[in-house]
């Protein structure tokens, strides 16, 4: 007998209490959650690509922090075909793989939709997937549709193109999506869109090796994104929330860069509001104080370690000495201060 919510009680990838056994489970229309001793636990997908067929929802919401579904290297995470109408929401999805030559082998790190599927994603992190082909993270083909909502994807691999997305399907919707720091490929860039129609909504698509590729049967609509240039954001890392996030780092031109769309979410990927100012920032996280996020400072001064020195955004910066009085730009106005107004340590003009 189906259930309409079933809750996932163990890291195992099989079994009773698996996300596996719980997507067999549920009732269409139904809702896999995951039982809160999960927070914060990666589960392991060893046992193939798990099929989901069938409308349904795996959710994370409300585990901080929350659920990471680590492949391993050796399979994707999801094929979702059919006629399903699925969504995925809150949850981080690591070390996805397609090997293989000739689709879809190759094709897909993480996630392969086709058919007739139906795929929305919202507030997910795609890291470190790859394909030995394209769609370092997502496959989608044949007449299926996806939805990226407030999600970031960044460091997928692929070794022909679509290091980040291979567009092959109906439709490509990004909503307030972060796609970034992908590394060029062999020929396309972190999204190739052979066909279909893709639509970019107060979405980052920049920062890459190379950001879009069209070919001449796809679309392309684009609402106040940013497509080029350096989208200066802060390394990923989880700054609160369920899933890690990259925020736009002080000066950025994501802050305030989007526009009032009619079906603008009511929260970003961390789960702060999505309109604090006269308008939302661009990509899956709204700019907040650095000083107002979980993150620490050892050297006496209020910046947060993970942003100073080589390592960091900041390679001006010592994690190791109190910088609070430095004025790097020479602006009158000190570092620290300007993190906190969030004005650029480095843009004597602002």
């Amino acid at each position: 007998e189906y259930l309409p919510t079933i809750l996932v009680t163990t890291r195992q990838d099989d079994g009773a209490g698996s996300l596996r056994d719980a997507i067999k489970a549920v009732a269409p229309g139904g809702t896999v959650q995951f039982a809160p001793a999960l927070a914060g636990e990666t589960i392991f997908v060893t046992c193939g690509d798990i099929p989901v067929s069938r409308d349904l929802a795996v959710s994370g919401a409300g585990l901080v922090p929350g659920v990471v579904l680590d492949a391993l290297g050796l399979s994707r995470h999801f094929e979702v075909n059919g006629d399903a109408t699925v969504t995925l929401d809150s949850l981080t999805l690591t070390g996805g793989r397609s090997d293989g030559t000739g689709r879809p082998l190759g094709y897909g790190g993480s996630i392969w939709v086709h058919d007739n599927a139906d795929l929305t994603i919202r507030n997910a992190t795609f890291h470190r997937n790859s394909a030995n082909s394209r769609g370092g993270a997502l496959f989608v083909e044949d007449e299926a549709r996806v939805l990226l909502e407030n999600s970031t994807l960044t460091g997928n691999e692929a070794a022909v193109g679509g290091t980040a997305i291979q567009m092959d399907g109906d439709q490509l919707t990004l909503l307030h999506s972060t796609v970034t720091n992908h590394e060029a490929s062999l020929i396309y860039g972190a999204l190739h869109a052979f066909s279909g129609t893709v639509e970019l909504g107060n979405s980052i698509l920049a920062g890459n090796g190379r950001n879009l590729d069209t070919d001449p049967e796809a679309t392309l609509l684009s609402t106040a994104s940013l497509t080029a240039g350096n989208p200066h954001l802060a390394p990923l890392f989880n700054y609160g929330g369920s899933t890690p996030t990259m925020p736009p780092l002080p000066g950025s031109p994501a802050i305030e860069g989007g526009s009032l769309l009619p079906d603008l979410p009511i929260s970003d990927q961390l789960g702060n509001p999505r309109l604090t100012g006269s308008l939302p920032d661009l990509g899956a996280v709204e700019a907040v104080p650095f000083s107002l996020l979980p993150l620490t400072s050892n050297d006496g001064d209020t910046i947060p370690d993970l942003l100073e020195g080589p390592d960091g955004p900041y390679g001006q910066l010592s994690s190791s000495i109190d910088d609070s009085a430095l004025d790097s730009d020479q602006d009158g106005s000190p570092d620290e201060e300007e993190f906190e107004n969030m004005t650029d340590p480095l843009d004597p003009t602002d």
